[in-house]
């Protein structure tokens, strides 16, 4: 029995950190209010880019693309107008994102490349999504394209950073943070059981889905 246990503990050992990696990133936020549930868009949202080069504007169309292939059947729409989009994606300097983020009604949180804040009802329905992101790397930099797929990434539900995978997109730690350029199978799933979810999963009902039906998740 106890060489039994011995072999058992380390796959439970990783059944629970990977428990607790998806359960922080999807019921919990990076910044902002305390909750204990699942947000996420209930339709497809659709999303404006204000600012950058036309480098930069691609990248983030083709990052939208790979995230709906995810999110399907809900789908990012880009459009022209601001006021017609429910994403708000900003790229401009460190100085005049702190300014659009007060005439969005929040603070940019200092220390940020990049950042997003997002609104919700009581039942977990994204309703508006506001990302800042400097512009001062160019579209082809490794970490601008880190950057922006983290964002836009978090911008669907996937809220909060983990110190647990350093393959996830939402890897940091007070030390270093990730570099991920393309969702790899963790990410990819995790987005898949949010958007399989009603919003306002609770934590309790994320936790059973992840450890019955993990393994079942498509990635493709």
């Amino acid at each position: 029995m106890i060489a039994l246990l011995a072999l058992l503990a380390p796959v439970q050992a990783a059944d629970d950190v990977l428990t607790d990696h998806v359960l922080s990133v999807l019921t919990s936020n990076e910044y902002g209010s305390s909750r204990r549930y699942t947000v996420r868009w209930s339709d497809s949202p659709s999303m404006a880019i204000i600012g950058g080069s036309d480098a930069h504007r691609q990248l983030a169309i083709d990052i939208a693309a790979e995230l709906s292939e995810v999110i399907d059947p809900l789908s990012i729409s880009i459009v022209d107008d601001p006021a017609d989009a429910e994403i708000r994606l900003y790229f401009d300097d460190h100085p005049a994102l702190v300014a659009i983020a007060r005439s969005e009604g929040f603070e940019f949180v200092p220390g940020n490349a990049g950042l997003f804040w997002g609104w919700w009802d009581t039942r977990g329905r994204l309703s508006r999504m506001v990302i800042l992101i400097q512009d001062r790397w160019a579209a082809d930099d490794p970490f601008m394209q880190h950057l922006l797929l983290e964002e836009l990434t978090q911008s669907l539900g996937l809220m909060n950073d983990s110190p647990r995978f350093p393959e996830s997109v939402v890897y940091e730690t007070t030390a270093s943070s990730g570099s991920a350029t393309t969702l790899g199978d963790l990410d990819t799933r995790t987005l898949a059981l949010l958007y399989s979810l009603k919003p306002g999963a609770r934590k309790c009902r994320v936790k059973r889905i992840i450890r019955r039906k993990w393994d079942i998740i498509p990635t493709d």
